[in-house]
């Protein structure tokens, strides 16, 4: 989020509290200020209490400023919906991808959007060179599960020019963070 630019003439700011909100418009994220606003106001996706979003969940940011004078003013952010997370270090990351994004509905079949997010996944594994892959498939249905993460190993494998099997590979049923595609990277061979 931006701030807006205040009127240096205006009454000064007393404080101000940037918070993301989630799809039931609690407060997941909260980070407050004296004084001086930064430039810009960064999420970078955990909760307050370092737990990382939910891909595919809507998420609004909001700004409230409070003037010297006791007047406070709210503004509104960009609403977001992550297709995907990627976190951990430059050794190791783990990244998750929607379900509903990378498939065709109810299929095994990658969808054209999941194709364009493969491919830049792909790219980025290549820069960092982290080949020790394990794919986790987790959905709602078993049988559909195990179809996608069978197509899902075999692009990769032929992205990435591996051997048959080097994508370790399993899935499970859908848990508190929803039906996604979850990839743990590392750095070294691939196995």
């Amino acid at each position: 989020l931006v701030p807006p630019k205040l009127d240096p003439k205006g009454p000064a700011l007393q404080s101000w509290i940037f918070e993301v909100l989630n799809p039931q418009g609690q407060t997941i994220y909260r980070q407050r200020g004296t004084n001086s606003i930064p430039d810009e106001l960064i999420w970078e996706g955990k909760d307050s209490e370092a737990q990382y979003a939910v891909v595919d969940r809507l998420y609004s940011a909001q700004l409230t400023l409070l003037g010297a004078d006791g007047k406070a003013s709210s503004v509104t952010g960009n609403s977001i919906v992550l297709p995907a997370m990627l976190y951990g270090s430059s050794e190791s990351q783990t990244v998750e991808f929607s379900l509903a994004r990378l498939y065709l509905k109810d299929k095994a079949e990658i969808s054209p959007e999941g194709a364009v997010m493969m491919a830049k996944f792909c790219e980025r594994l290549r820069e960092l060179g982290l080949t020790k892959m394990h794919l986790r498939i987790v959905g709602s249905d078993p049988t559909l599960s195990a179809q996608r993460e069978e197509v899902l190993k075999a692009a990769l494998e032929k992205s990435l020019v591996l051997v048959a099997g080097a994508v370790e590979h399993d899935h499970v049923a859908a848990a508190s963070r929803g039906e996604i595609a979850v990839f743990w990277l590392k750095s070294g061979g691939a196995r």
